[in-house]
């Protein structure tokens, strides 16, 4: 089956909605961060200039995340 969406500047859609930030930005002039779940946990993934001190020389980081008992995801501490 195949389905036809029409999309504009008046569509919504209710997939999610925001409630706060996953990370802050590292300095790094962006983070592109990513979030998947692997065996059972769930990992962010960016790069950052956090090892360099420098914003061009980035290096890829990876952290564990956490959720409150509402299910809300705890917004990530950086480790070094």
């Amino acid at each position: 089956t195949r389905f036809k969406i029409k999309i504009d500047q008046n569509t919504t859609f209710s997939f999610w909605h925001y409630i706060g930030e996953v990370m802050t930005p590292v300095g790094a002039g962006t983070s592109h961060g990513s979030i998947t779940e692997f065996k059972g946990k769930w990992y962010v993934f960016y790069h950052s200039k956090l090892l360099s001190n420098q914003g061009k020389q980035r290096s890829v980081h990876f952290d564990e995340i956490f959720f409150d008992k509402n299910g809300k995801i705890i917004p990530l501490q950086y480790k070094h």
